[in-house]
């Protein structure tokens, strides 16, 4: 232990000596271990972190797959009762609707989503309760109103009111008694959920072909995957064989919750990791040019020290932990960087919005707690040994005994000393290469999403999503939103307004499933296709073109004959080469003509490469529909047009909740907000790397210029001109470039073939992002090389042969 002690008392010493040289690596490692400790913190509370229930490795969620079409849905309320008893894997099982409630009796009229929870709910998650109890039996069966409040919405709305149990709250204008309040260890669910509420599940009046609901599950203790994946086959199979009509070629199939939660942003995030490392491996390797170069200049106080009596065990131990001091420091100052990184990613992370599909689960949770403390200690001091060990071996060499004899000498280090870094230099290059590659792609890719034809002309176009409660729609022939429709269009500014069930670009996935009279389907083969309700003016609002027939009309109703406008990709799907222009499509149980072909447009976000295929029903024929989004298309920037249309609406009806005003344009940035946060982060780390990998090759260039400063006076001496001198510094630091290119290229290619996932219409041999690369990191690096050669070529050559 004194050996230890007074090994870090002579290097505390040592580094002071150097302050600017030790200020350096201690950046440079900062830096990597910065950037690690932030985003650790975000893959441990993303990634790796358990959700919030009790053994949450035993949690599944069920879908129902269809096998004749590849797609996966929700579940039936016979097939639920049938899994929860027929099953012999689940410990139990439960099922969620969600449903949607305008709270009208606590300030400004809010729509708040809830779940419809069955019977075994909190035995299955477990999260448990802040206050109150859990539903009773009784309120399953006779579907009772009460309702356990989510713990973000009892702070926000009911100022953490530990008396609010037992109040009476009106939703859709109807009391519900409050039971109990939510942990908050519920954490982001809370995003999607405010309310709780029973669910009373007929078995007898559902129909088994109506899917709606999520099944999530509990394993029994020792049960795995497999085992139960098996039992649900077994009972899958059974019910195909009984229900042909709506089973056949059916399965439910099992997925763990955590990985369905973390799906959308698992590949991203565990590449954005790669990359993070990668950086930090680049100031390790950079960190370990600069002791080298160092070391060098300690050529004489080894030797000494080894004559003296040291043995080279104890030399390294010593110069190891040199540089693990200068790691702790570096990690001391990651951490703090790590803190302001957070508060970075906070701001450029995709926001949890359930409507576009663009969210990061949990990232409201992520701090640098304990775990991430131990993380950065431990990274620390393995980042301290990695960076210090080839130079704590190389500079307690017993053959550098020679040093003592060529005091005075016109000598250069070693060949050997060389060789090692410039093959520092190069991996430090190559892996710089790897991130510009990896950041360009993204760039390409983001860039493509950005162009996407979306169907649709986005600009100067607002959506007012609103939901209308029971209790203020007297039914399907509510006026409200023909009467809110005319007002609108009367303001100043407002070219045209349209409504819809679901807007393009935000994930509101409402399916049905037709059959084309001429094509009858067998039932398990029926195809999903997007289900729209719309006002006359929806595709001239949005400049949806109308390839063929007609839009809707004012006459068109139910009565007299039900009609249809199809998309391009329904054709497609349904029609193939045949005119669809007459044909009749039985949806639901109406047949109906279809009267138009528009144009396709995008409806969950931008990413999907393909098309849905999606069919329109006119608002006068269907009637409402409970939830609408208004568009409307202004003259002007259509923000300015935001108050004057919150007024309008509430003029209409002034307890009606506005769930959200927002320009489609927004709607369409947050679509992509996962690539656009992977895109920033990758750039910014590649950009870090690159800076290391110059500052490196700058460090070894000016090493060199003041190693070979003899050599070069003689030769300015015996004639040489500046360009010579030139020449001769920057050639060996430019071929280390091009080598360290060529190598970082390589491996990209193989390396970026695990970006294919994340890439939009974007190659990963992409060629215009190779040129860039090089010729980026090409100018960067000749700039390098030069300013030190440059002042070599300065050098006074009377002065050097004096001074020597």
């Amino acid at each position: 232990m004194g050996a230890i002690l007074n090994d870090i008392k002579y290097g505390l010493r040592m580094l002071a000596k150097s302050p600017g040289f030790t200020a350096v690596v201690v950046l440079i490692i900062g830096l990597g271990i910065g950037a690690n400790t932030a985003l650790f913190s975000v893959i441990r509370s993303v990634l790796l972190s358990p959700l919030p229930f009790r053994e949450p490795q035993r949690l599944v969620l069920i879908r129902t797959h269809s096998e004749a079409t590849g797609r996966n849905q929700a579940c039936s309320v016979p097939d639920y009762r049938d899994w929860r008893e027929q099953n012999t894997v689940f410990e139990s099982i439960c099922a969620i609707d969600e449903r949607e409630f305008t709270l009208t009796d606590t300030g400004a009229p809010v729509t708040l989503s809830s779940f419809g929870v069955s019977q075994d709910f909190a035995k299955t998650l477990g999260a448990g309760l802040q206050l109150g109890r859990e539903f009773t039996s009784e309120e399953f069966l006779h579907e009772q109103r009460v309702v356990i409040l989510s713990h973000q919405l009892w702070q926000d709305r009911f100022g953490a009111d530990p008396n609010v149990l037992g109040r009476d709250i009106k939703l859709d204008g109807v009391p519900w008694r409050i039971v109990g309040v939510s942990q908050p260890t519920m954490g982001f669910i809370e995003d999607f959920v405010q309310l709780l509420v029973p669910m009373h599940m007929d078995f007898g009046a559902e129909r088994r072909g109506h899917r709606y609901l999520s099944v999530f599950a509990r394993l029994k203790a020792g049960v795995s995957l497999e085992q139960a994946q098996t039992d649900l086959d077994v009972i899958s199979g059974r019910l195909s064989r009984e229900y042909v009509a709506s089973n056949k070629h059916m399965r439910a199939i099992l997925h763990p919750l955590h990985s369905i939660i973390v799906g959308t942003v698992r590949t991203a995030f565990l590449i954005l990791y790669g990359a993070v490392a990668l950086v930090l491996v680049v100031a390790c390797v950079n960190a370990s040019t600069l002791l080298l170069a160092k070391s060098a200049a300690r050529h004489r106080e080894i030797t000494i020290r080894r004559t003296l009596g040291a043995g080279r065990a104890r030399l390294i131990g010593q110069l190891l932990t040199e540089s693990v001091l200068l790691a702790l420091f570096g990690g001391g100052l990651g951490l703090a960087l790590g803190f302001w990184g957070l508060h970075g990613l906070r701001l450029i992370a995709p926001k949890a919005a359930q409507s576009t599909g663009g969210q990061v689960p949990g990232f409201e949770e992520i701090t640098l707690n304990l775990p991430v403390l131990g993380f950065t200690l431990v990274v620390s001091i393995f980042t301290g040994i990695l960076f210090g060990l080839v130079p704590a071996w190389k500079g307690s060499n017993p053959g550098m005994g020679e040093s003592l004899k060529q005091a005075g000498q016109f000598i250069s280090s070693s060949r050997k000393h060389h060789r090692i870094q410039g093959l520092l230099v190069i991996t430090q290059i190559a892996l710089a290469v790897l991130l510009l590659m990896g950041a360009g792609l993204l760039i390409r890719s983001y860039s493509q999403l950005n162009r996407t034809h979306l169907g649709f002309e986005p600009k100067q176009l607002l959506a007012v999503q609103i939901k209308r409660s029971h209790a203020s729609a007297p039914g399907p022939d509510d006026p409200f939103f023909p009467n809110l429709v005319r007002q609108l269009e009367k303001l100043p500014g407002i070219e045209s307004v349209a409504a819809t069930t679901a807007p393009p670009l935000t994930y509101n996935n409402r399916y049905a499933y037709p059959e084309p009279v001429n094509h009858p389907m067998d039932p398990g083969e029926k195809i999903p296709a997007g289900s729209r309700i719309i006002t006359s003016d929806y595709f001239r609002c949005l400049r949806i073109p109308v390839l063929r027939g007609r839009s809707f009309k004012a006459t068109d109703n139910q009565q007299d004959n039900p009609v249809l406008i199809v998309n391009e990709a329904f054709v497609d799907q349904f029609f193939g080469q045949e005119d669809p222009l007459g044909q009749r499509v039985v949806v639901g149980e109406t047949n109906r003509e279809i009267v138009g072909i528009v144009g396709n447009v995008k409806t969950n976000g931008l990413q999907p490469r393909s098309f849905v295929p999606i069919m329109y029903r006119p608002l006068r024929e269907v009637g409402l529909r409970g939830e609408m989004t208004l568009l409307i298309r202004t003259t002007g920037e259509p923000r300015q047009c935001i108050k004057s249309v919150q007024q309008t609406i509430w003029d209409t009806d002034s307890s009606q909740p506005i769930q959200s005003i927002r320009t489609m344009e927004g709607i369409a940035a947050d679509s992509v907000s996962i690539e656009r946060f992977s895109m920033i982060l990758l750039v910014f780390m590649a950009g870090v790397a690159l800076l290391i990998a110059v500052v490196g090759l700058y460090g070894v260039v000016a090493y060199t210029v003041n190693d070979r400063r003899t050599e070069i006076g003689i030769r300015l001496a015996l004639g040489a001109d500046s360009r010579d001198i030139l020449i001769l510094v920057a050639k060996k630091a430019l071929v280390q470039t091009v080598i360290g290119l060529c190598l970082g290229l390589s491996g990209a290619m193989a390396v970026t073939q695990l970006m294919a996932s994340i890439l939009y219409h974007t190659n990963n041999y992409d060629i215009v992002t190779l040129l860039m690369v090089t010729l980026l990191l090409f100018g960067v690096a000749m700039l390098a090389c030069y300013l030190p050669a440059r002042r070599a070529a300065k050098i006074d050559p009377i002065q050097t042969l004096r001074y020597e």
